[in-house]
């Protein structure tokens, strides 16, 4: 297998409104991640957790939940 393979659950929380980073950046990564979970936050650019303190907390605790 290939070491650089990440196996722990990961969870991935993408503003769309980033102006560095597309959106099409967070698709394809299972191929690394295999257990990744790509959460999109509309409303927040590249810092997410000050754009949208919210939705991000509500989004780690809905992750860290589930085993």
């Amino acid at each position: 297998g290939d070491r650089r393979v990440l196996p722990h659950r990961t969870l991935l929380l993408w503003g769309l409104r980033d102006p560095a980073l597309v959106p099409q950046n967070a698709e394809r990564l299972e191929r690394w991640v295999p257990r990744l979970a790509v959460r999109r936050v509309p409303a927040a650019g590249h810092w997410v957790m000050a754009d949208a303190a919210a939705e991000v907390n509500a989004a780690l605790v809905d992750f860290l939940r589930v085993p």
